[in-house]
């Protein structure tokens, strides 16, 4: 008799450890759905090789350079502005027939992080 009752408890601790873990799981499980919705840093990748490349396929015109130019801007910002993101570019073309173009600030923000490269203007 003291064997039966040893199975039948050795069973039910058995099951109500197995009971008691599968509820506690989804407490150390990692939630990776939260970090999936943060793009910028994505975002401003492609938005800087968006504008290397814009410099690649213009034509050696300062006027077709800028216009292409301001163009993508525009595009990425009605694009990007659409899922919450304001963007801002600010460049100079030193030369449009070697198409050397310096960026003084491109600019990615959301409501939660900005991401930007150059120098940002002062605000006071």
């Amino acid at each position: 008799m003291k064997g039966q009752w040893f199975a039948i408890s050795a069973i039910f601790i058995a099951f109500s450890v197995f009971a008691v873990s599968s509820n506690l799981r989804s407490f150390n499980a990692v939630d990776t759905a939260g970090t999936s919705s943060y793009n910028e840093d994505y975002h401003f990748a492609n938005l800087k090789q968006g504008l290397q490349r814009t410099i690649q396929l213009s034509g050696n015109t300062c006027e077709e350079l800028s216009e292409n130019l301001n163009d993508y801007i525009y595009f990425f910002q009605l694009s990007k502005g659409r899922i919450g993101y304001a963007v801002d570019v600010f460049y100079t073309i030193n030369d449009c027939t070697s198409k050397t173009v310096t960026f003084d600030l491109i600019l990615l923000q959301s409501d939660r992080y900005q991401v930007w490269e150059g120098i940002r203007p002062s605000v006071e």
